[in-house]
């Protein structure tokens, strides 16, 4: 998987919505501003990181939970298995996550 690809925007912020039983660990939403670029895996590691900081689990955790995930982008559903191709100038406004629990 090329990363370049994966880009979403170079500068900007991008909304995550989370609905499921993971909303109560992570909240209702999550704002990630970001300067350099930024790929579905970057905003991944960032719901990995505060979903650590909040529960104290490890990364291992939030791995097993990833695979629970539903991760709709712009209306379009992304996951492991189905890879959804974002150029660089494509505005993403609203990343939406449901977890199954």
């Amino acid at each position: 998987m090329d990363m370049k690809k994966d880009t979403l925007l170079q500068r900007g912020v991008v909304r995550v919505v989370i609905s499921g039983p993971l909303r109560l660990i992570l909240g209702k939403e999550i704002i990630i501003d970001y300067n350099d670029g930024i790929t579905i895996h970057d905003i991944v590691n960032q719901l990995s990181k505060l979903y650590n900081e909040k529960t104290g689990r490890g990364h291992n955790k939030f791995s097993d939970l990833l695979n629970q995930l539903i991760i709709y982008i712009n209306g379009n559903r992304w996951d492991k298995k189905t890879y959804l191709k974002i150029d660089r100038d494509t505005r993403i406004d609203i990343i939406h996550i449901i977890n199954g629990g």
